[in-house]
């Protein structure tokens, strides 16, 4: 899914139109998308209402974002993302205007630039009035799991994001080797099958 499939739509609870979808708010650590950042009226109008609503009320989003509930909440522990923000690099280089972010289960993996660039998520720094990128991460933190990996005590699950907590699992069960050869590319994995 992209945001770009969810902001400027209808935000309906029931019947009742709510507002408008504006961004996401993201956290930093896991880079998954915890709140949808609602308006009631339009930015530049005085009567300007923002609430967020958690990313557990969604019902489903097709032409309008439906709730399941209206249940508003105060963001924590993650930063409000909009598109339309300057982005650049931990060097100060201009890399071009946010304008999508990829999401997979409410997980963002890729930022999309005007340039048409494409950028891992977990290169993501800080956001505020602009996008700050780190250097690419050390592999494999901030690839996704491809498919289940048998685990003690459970399972780590295909769409994981890979971060520290999941290669220390992965080690005390036995199977990061298991883990990371499957998160290669390709022609590489090949080698090790």
């Amino acid at each position: 899914m992209l945001l770009s499939e969810i902001v400027g739509k209808n935000v309906y609870s029931g019947k009742a139109l709510r507002g408008v979808c504006r961004g996401v708010c993201l956290s930093l650590k896991s880079r998954a998308v915890k709140y949808l950042l609602c308006s009631r009226e339009t930015p530049q109008s005085n009567d300007y209402t923002e609430f967020s609503v958690g990313v557990g009320c969604i019902g489903s989003v097709e032409d309008a974002v439906v709730l399941k509930r209206m249940r508003t909440a105060v963001p924590k522990n993650c930063v409000r993302f909009f598109t339309g923000r300057p982005v650049y690099s931990e060097e100060g280089a201009y890399l071009g205007i946010a304008s999508d972010l990829v999401m997979e289960n409410f997980t963002a993996t890729k930022l999309v630039t005007d340039t048409g660039k494409t950028y891992s998520a977990s290169a993501i720094s800080a956001l505020g009035d602009a996008v700050l990128l780190k250097r690419k991460p050390v592999f494999p933190l901030g690839s996704l799991v491809v498919k289940d990996v048998p685990a003690a005590p459970e399972p780590i699950r295909e769409g994981t994001v890979v971060n520290r907590g999941t290669l220390k699992a992965a080690i005390a069960s036995g199977v990061l080797i298991r883990l990371t050869s499957g998160l290669l590319p390709a022609p590489y994995s090949a080698y090790l099958l």
